[in-house]
């Protein structure tokens, strides 16, 4: 975010008050505006604060608010293996193209897709063990 920040001011500062733009301040903007997105995606994944309905799950049981959660967590898993594939596949037929600006592979930029979705299925694959122990261990299934 940092890097962001920095690139926009840099943007805003040279073109208007300097009156000499700089092209690459754009496209690094992007970049890490796209960079950051996934990456707090994942940390957002790991917390366990990803958007979720959970209005009719409180009105559950605990067996049954378990298996939910054991859906939920398998099926955002599923994405995740999903985001690894085609991510890997698609930044990899984009390193043939270049950035207009910077001229770095696309594919580079891109590779964050494959790299989120394996740090958000390290942190589900977790999730998902600690929510079998639980149960086992005679713990709260919520």
């Amino acid at each position: 975010m940092m890097v962001l920040f920095i690139c926009i001011v840099a943007q805003v500062v040279f073109r208007y008050l300097l009156e000499f733009p700089l092209p690459w301040t754009e496209e690094v903007a992007r970049y890490s505006f796209i960079w950051a997105s996934f990456l707090a995606t994942s940390v957002i994944v790991g917390r366990g604060e990803h958007f979720s309905i959970d209005f009719l799950l409180e009105a559950l049981s605990p067996r049954p608010r378990w298996s939910v959660r054991i859906v939920s967590i398998t099926l955002c898993l599923i994405f995740a293996m999903l985001m690894i594939y085609y991510g890997a596949r698609w930044s990899w037929r984009l390193m043939i193209g270049t950035s207009p600006i910077l001229e770095i592979p696309q594919g580079l930029v891109y590779s964050i897709i494959p790299l989120a979705g394996l740090h958000m299925a390290l942190h589900l694959i977790c999730q998902l063990v600690f929510a079998i122990r639980n149960l086992r261990g005679g713990g709260s299934a919520a």
